[in-house]
């Protein structure tokens, strides 16, 4: 059955349409030009103000999980170029020996001879900090070796492996606790940290970060996708600071990302409402509902007015992402 609704050519030309006179046309557009200008003009500052909370953001993960907390340690050469100086009192070591790493290729078809499952995919990984029970998982079924190796238990942390930009490599998700029956789909790689080894979520930061992400960006091969081999993954550098300390890493990231997090919803809450001030203020004036006229205002130039929106996809798909702005935190 078709459901789509039409609007007919007749039907659109008996709409009663208000006109006012020329002049006050006229007016109403300049009035409207000035105020689109002034909003647009407060929208995107408030997204520049979300960019520089994502940006604190990446500094804060930084700092804290290669230099620590304390800044008057002492500091030794890491012997990676991505990692600079650690404190003297850390470690450098290897993936393969912090942790087990598992590239999945469960995919989501649905056969009989298997088991259902929840699969957790590649969305639900790059747009969640943290993988939990809340997230609408997909159905799909898996053999019983697929599930005992894939599925997700508390302090794994998976990463995309394959991605078609070589930006979207490594990016992580946390699982604060085991989820049954849900598991690993393909594209994702599972890590399991060692008891005693790492912290999970101290792990996750650290994949976060600029100075061990960088090391799966440029190990990924690929022209119109890219991917990440288990030997490269294995192979990638940690810095690793005592247990205790990577629980004090862990919760001043937390803490301060969610002061960030706050500071990001108050701002995008204002885009927002600005947004739809400008949509009634328009439908306000245009209908007579709002009087401008004998109101003064500076004239606006075509440049400033497509000046705003440029960026506005951007920035609001960095606000949703996952990766992007702790949604889990």
């Amino acid at each position: 059955m078709d459901m789509r609704l039409r609007l007919y050519f007749d039907q659109l030309g008996q709409i009663p349409i208000p006109i006012p006179p020329i002049d006050d046309q006229n007016h109403i557009v300049g009035y409207l030009n000035w105020k689109t200008y002034q909003i647009n003009k407060f929208i995107r500052n408030k997204r520049r103000l979300i960019e520089l909370l994502w940006e604190q953001k990446q500094n804060i993960i930084n700092q804290a999980v290669t230099r620590g907390l304390d800044f008057g340690v002492k500091l030794k050469p890491s012997g990676v170029e991505w990692i600079g100086e650690i404190p003297e009192h850390w470690e450098v070591r290897r993936l393969r020996t912090l942790a087990t790493v598992r590239a999945s290729g469960v995919d989501k078809n649905t056969n009989d001879n298997e088991l259902p499952v929840n699969l957790c995919n590649y969305v639900d990984v790059y747009k969640n900090d943290k993988i939990t029970a809340e997230i609408d998982f997909m159905k799909a079924t898996a053999m019983p070796e697929e599930i005992r190796t894939f599925g997700l238990q508390a302090g794994d942390v998976i990463i995309t492996k394959d991605s078609e930009t070589w930006e979207d490599i490594a990016i992580p998700a946390f699982v604060p606790e085991t989820l049954p029956g849900v598991i690993c789909a393909y594209h994702l790689t599972l890590v399991r940290p060692f008891t005693g080894e790492i912290n999970g979520e101290f792990m996750h930061r650290a994949f976060s970060s600029d100075p061990v992400a960088k090391q799966f960006r440029v190990s990924a091969n690929g022209v119109t996708r890219f991917g990440l081999s288990q030997g490269a993954i294995k192979g990638a550098f940690f810095p690793v600071p005592p247990l205790e300390e990577q629980l004090r890493i862990v919760n001043h990231i937390n803490e301060r990302c969610d002061e960030i997090k706050q500071a990001t919803a108050r701002a995008q809450r204002e885009i927002e409402l600005m947004r739809e001030y400008r949509t009634r203020l328009i439908s306000d004036v245009v209908t007579g509902k709002v009087d401008v006229r004998g109101i003064e205002m500076p004239e606006v130039t075509e440049e400033e007015l497509l000046e705003p929106d440029e960026d506005e996809t951007a920035t609001d798909e960095l606000i949703e992402d996952g990766g992007s702005m702790d949604d889990a935190d």
